[in-house]
């Protein structure tokens, strides 16, 4: 039992850090968009907040 519940918080620890690099680099990317609407928007969208 013990296996099994360290074995789903490391799967899990994986999906929360993976989720973060994903924002992260979505973040980067609405960085280098030069219209500052669509930069918000991107923003937004990254940190998951959806207008």
């Amino acid at each position: 039992m013990q296996e099994q519940i360290a074995q789903i918080r490391g799967e899990l620890q994986q999906y929360w850090i993976a989720k973060a690099d994903t924002a992260w680099d979505q973040l980067h990317q609405a960085l280098k968009i030069t219209d500052r609407r669509r930069c918000e928007q991107s923003i937004m969208i990254a940190i998951g907040k959806r207008e």
